[in-house]
């Protein structure tokens, strides 16, 4: 009898290298808030409210333009996946102003489990590369899959 072994997995490292936004960064507790060079703001994102709240680590941050694509959704708030928590903050002027603290799932994406999250994120990076939005993270610029 010949033993057979399962095809090797394709490895998702190069896409991981070329969405660093902070190569050499080691990562403790935290994400940094601001790009070391760029000085532009990230905003956590979490699994939920109650993560932020808790202050549990982000699973990741969002860039502004990624933001603000996020906060262009037009579905109202029953079928939208995103919320944000925004707090009102100081800004140059002296005014007020509403800034986004967090991104989280919406409760119904959480309770769909890992398939509906999966689902939400492969839908959205689908319908922004239709759209010819973040061509270069979403176009497959960083190189096919390896076997590795």
């Amino acid at each position: 009898m010949s033993s057979t072994s399962k095809s090797a997995q394709p490895s998702l490292l190069p896409v991981v290298v070329a969405a660093d936004n902070f190569p050499g960064h080691v990562y403790a507790d935290y994400f940094p808030s601001y790009h070391p060079s760029l000085g532009e703001r990230y905003v956590p994102f979490h699994l939920t409210f109650a993560d932020y709240q808790a202050q549990l680590p982000a699973i990741g941050q969002l860039r502004p333009d990624v933001l603000a694509e996020l906060q262009s959704d037009e579905r109202d708030p029953e079928t939208c996946p995103w919320q944000f928590h925004s707090l009102a903050e100081d800004n140059k002027d002296d005014d007020l102003e509403l800034q986004v603290r967090c991104v989280f799932f919406a409760d119904w994406v959480i309770a769909g489990g890992k398939e509906m999250m999966g689902k939400v994120m492969q839908d959205t990076a689908e319908k922004w590369k239709a759209e010819g939005k973040f061509p270069k993270p979403l176009g497959g610029e960083c190189g096919p899959l390896s076997s590795a």
